[in-house]
């Protein structure tokens, strides 16, 4: 679903494989990944662009699912590069949000 553009079914259905097995750290890089799609202007599931403001708490959910999959596995390749760049993604909608940009 992810691949396609559909990340808020994708986020959904990963949590519920989260729930299913907590131990899966692939399932949380790639709820991730979902999350940071659905903050993206790419999310086919929804029906109008995210403020900055809106875009906040999934990128922090997004994160700490990769603190997660980093503590399940943290030989995970570029785990903690996509780290990075949601830090650098908060902080840029913080600054938007101040009108800092």
């Amino acid at each position: 679903m992810a691949r396609q553009g559909h990340f808020t079914q994708a986020a959904q259905r990963l949590r519920e494989g989260i729930a299913l097995d907590s131990s899966a750290a692939m399932l949380y890089v790639d709820l991730a990944e979902a999350l940071m799609g659905q903050a993206s202007d790419d999310n086919l599931d929804a029906t109008e662009p995210l403020s900055a403001e809106q875009r906040q708490p999934l990128m922090r959910e997004a994160l700490q699912a990769l603190r997660d999959a980093a503590r399940l596995d943290s030989s995970l390749p570029r785990l903690f590069t996509r780290m990075g760049a949601i830090y650098e993604a908060l902080l840029d909608g913080q600054r938007q949000t101040r009108g800092e940009l």
